[in-house]
């Protein structure tokens, strides 16, 4: 990795520089997963759907916040 270029007038000696290590990236990949269970008699019950909207939501939300970090 190098410095960065320098303005020199007309006539004027070339700058240089040498090379040197620069940082060293590491990525380490990882699965992240959650769910939530609605057994069948909650379906039943649930006559508009609500119980699975509201924790579709939450679990969207929690992996929003986790994404932030």
């Amino acid at each position: 990795m190098f410095g960065l270029a320098q303005q020199t007038g007309e006539g004027s000696p070339v700058s240089y520089d040498s090379a040197q290590q620069g940082f060293i990236d590491r990525y380490t990949h990882v699965k992240l997963t959650l769910g939530f269970i609605i057994t069948k008699e909650m379906v039943e019950d649930d006559q508009y759907d609500v119980i699975g909207q509201k924790r579709a939501s939450a679990l969207a939300f929690s992996m929003r916040q986790l994404k932030k970090l």
